[in-house]
Order: C-alpha cells, then structure tokens, then sequence
C-alpha cells in the first residue's frame, strides 16, 4: 500500500497544452491557364509537433499529401517540384505548383493530439494526484495505448477551384416579416437572401447587434444558376415579438471579402399602435431600397390571380378536347 501511495505521489496524468486550429479560407480560386499557376493554402495551428496535408476530391476519400515538423522540416521524399510546405510562427503554408483539373479538391490541415505520463517537478499530494487524474480522464476520450492517448483533429478546409471565371460578390436583400403578421402570430421571421455569387463556396451567420454570440439561424441548399454560373443561398431567423426592437445582423464571408464579415444589418420599425391604427398605410408602404416588405394584401391578390388563371385552364381544357376530337 505504501509503495502504490508513493507511485501515485510521483507519477501522476496530465493533458498536454492542446493543438488548436484556427478557421482556413473557405475557398480559393485560381485560374486556369499554361499550368504555370501556383496555389498557397494557409492553415494556422497552435501548439503542434506535426502538421500534416490532406485533399478530398470529388467522390473521393481523404488522401494525405504530406506532413511537416514544428521546426520546419518537411516530409522527406515527397515531390518538392509539385508540393512544397512551408512554416512561418504558427502559419503552415501548402504550395502547389503547376496547377491542373486534377489538383481541384478540398484541402485541410490536421495534427495530433496527445496525453502522456510524465514525472512531475515537485511531489504532490494526494488530493492534487487525484485532480489531475480526474483532469486527465476527462481529455482521453480518445485511443489509448498504454502511457499515452492520441487523437487527430483537422481544420475547416480550403476548396481550390480552377476556374476562367472572375469572383462575384453576393448581391444581399432582407425581407422582414409584416407587422400585420407579426400582430397575428407574435414571431418575425427575418430573412437574408444572397445571390448571384461565385464561386458557390460561402459561410454565413446571424448574430444581435453588439453580441458576438452566433444565433441559430436556418439555411437552405446552395442553388447553382447554370445559365449565369453563378450561386444563390437563403438564411433566415425567428424572433419572437418581445425581441423585435433589438437589431439583427446578417454577415457572411466568401472568398471577395478576403476572410473578413461582410454584414447586413436588419431591424423591424415596430410599433402595435402603429400597425393597428394605420393598417392601410402599412399596405402600401413603400419599399425601401434592399429592404422588401411582403404584406398580406399582396399575397391574397396573387392568390386570387393564381385561382382564376387555374379555373380558366381548366375550363378550357375540355373545351380544346372537344373541339380536337370533332376536327378528327
């Protein structure tokens, strides 16, 4: 008993410093063109003895490409003419030269994370051993072999696209909930639409005005219009109508705001007295310039339209059966 007490007071868990990585750069586009181009993929990580280069093509599997050290010393027999990593501070650089198709994928950073034994500096007591045992169960939830646990965490990625076409920045309108809606169902819906953007790779969120806090926030699918090449996305919140004198941003970031936010900010004119008293101004407010308001009014006329339209088709359908049947 003796003898394991003292095991304890000298030889104690302990999670090292853990790697961390910093977002990557949604996209990069490169041009096509004499397969003299050269991409340089920037991954920031922390506190890492490796780094190693991934790539994920189109309906394919993660390949590694290489790996290089903390000291800057790269994996030795890789093809240095076509890949060449690179470290500056806590920057891992990726080159790729001579820029084909075959090089469009995604790439992403990855390193170890480990735990290990080590004997400590000064004896502990017991209560302390048993802390850090505690600390360092809590991070080994990863495979364990004897003395040390390890486990791989990878960055966002980077998609390189080869491309002719030129970036195109998202063209952004909000539409805001009625307050006549708002009235009847005490929610807002506030609603961000990006379009017309390229290249199709793009990260978008909400957040309150003055809070970094991300909100959640529904999107839909990323719609590509073939005839123009280029990308369209919606995003939307619900508030509720006791937040609604708060200010809302949309922000999203894509390769033409050079890694920064770019943001919308929405926020709702609301008044009860207002929307009751004046309802029918509010039917024909005016709509202000990248802001639409889409009223009640307005939908019940397309519905009308849309009615009529359906029972004339309908009416003439038989009409054009008949008429054909009789000329046959």
């Amino acid at each position: 008993m003796l003898y394991l007490h003292t095991l304890l007071l000298t030889f104690y868990i302990s999670c090292v410093e853990p790697v961390t990585i910093q977002p990557m750069a949604n996209s990069m586009t490169k041009k096509i063109g004499d397969g003299q181009s050269t991409a340089r993929i920037t991954c920031q990580v922390s506190s890492a003895s490796y780094v190693h280069w991934y790539v994920q093509k189109k309906n394919e599997g993660l390949k590694k490409i290489l790996y290089i050290s903390n000291n800057g010393i790269p994996e030795s027999g890789i093809d240095t003419t076509k890949y060449k990593p690179e470290k500056r501070s806590d920057d891992y650089i990726l080159n790729i030269y001579r820029l084909t198709d075959e090089d469009k994928g995604t790439y992403y950073c990855a390193s170890w994370y480990s735990t290990h034994w080590y004997k400590p500096a000064q004896t502990l007591t017991t209560l302390n051993y048993l802390m850090f045992v505690f600390q360092a169960c809590s991070c080994c939830f990863c495979v364990c072999c004897k003395s040390q646990c390890i486990y791989k965490i990878f960055g966002t990625g980077t998609e390189l696209i080869l491309t002719d076409k030129t970036l195109k920045q998202p063209e952004v309108t909000t539409f805001i909930t009625p307050g006549e809606h708002v009235e009847r169902t005490e929610v807002a819906v506030y609603l961000c639409s990006l379009q017309n953007f390229f290249p199709g790779v793009i990260k978008v969120a909400w957040n309150k005005d003055g809070s970094d806090e991300e909100l959640e926030s529904e999107q839909g699918e990323i719609i590509h219009n073939i005839a123009s090449d280029t990308y369209s996305l919606s995003t939307w919140i619900t508030v509720v109508k006791s937040n609604l004198d708060n200010t809302f941003i949309c922000k999203y970031k894509h390769e033409t705001t050079s890694g920064r936010w770019e943001k919308k900010i929405l926020k709702i004119e609301y008044a009860t007295e207002y929307y009751t008293q004046n309802k029918t101004c509010i039917d024909n407010y005016e709509i202000s310039a990248g802001d639409v308001h889409v009223y009640p009014t307005t939908f019940r006329a397309v519905q009308l339209i849309y009615s009529m339209l359906l029972l004339k088709s309908f009416m003439y359908c038989p009409l054009l059966i008949f008429v054909k049947n009789k000329l046959k």
